[in-house]
């Protein structure tokens, strides 16, 4: 019996072919977009003047209900430029006092201004009834405007199906 008959042969190339097709799987996101991996989101080369570590961010309504909550692993604050950066944020947002949505993602930059906040890699937006999701490498949420808009692929997925594109506001 041959060692490396065809048969043998066939079975190795399915594997090796598999193997592949696992691994581009694994390295895409379901948008169909590789991870981002820009250092501005983490700035290396510059060092904080304070960090938190399990920070908790609450804004209220000008009535006193909750509006949004931020919370994240660390929290780092950059001087150069005075932008916060998040890492694994998790953020909720309020409608009329009650949970509407909840955004994860790896990372984050708040802006100085504290009106824009750019999520990277692996962003998810879930409804509070866990319904409806969207899926994307990338946002930019403006919290006070409850708006948020990327320039990526986007994946919506609810009762009614799932929808793939690219860019949305």
């Amino acid at each position: 019996m041959k060692l490396l008959s065809r048969f043998n042969i066939n079975r190795i190339i399915i594997a090796l072919v598999a193997a592949t097709v696992l691994i581009y799987l694994l390295t895409y996101s379901e948008t169909g977009v590789p991870p981002l991996f820009e250092q501005d989101s983490v700035q290396l080369n510059t060092h904080p003047d304070y960090f938190l570590v399990n920070s908790t961010s609450t804004q209220f309504t000008p009535r006193g209900a909750i509006d949004v909550v931020a919370n994240s692993e660390r929290l780092e604050h950059n001087p150069t430029d005075d932008s916060v950066n998040l890492s694994s944020p998790h953020i909720q947002l309020y409608k009329d006092g009650a949970l509407a949505w909840n955004v994860n993602a790896d990372y984050g930059v708040v802006s100085p201004q504290g009106d824009k906040v750019k999520l990277k890699q692996q962003v998810v937006i879930m409804s509070a009834d866990a319904e409806t999701s969207l899926k994307t490498p990338q946002l930019t949420m403006f919290p006070e405007k409850k708006r948020a808009q990327t320039d990526m692929a986007v994946t919506l997925n609810n009762n009614n199906g799932f929808t793939r594109a690219v860019g949305m506001k």
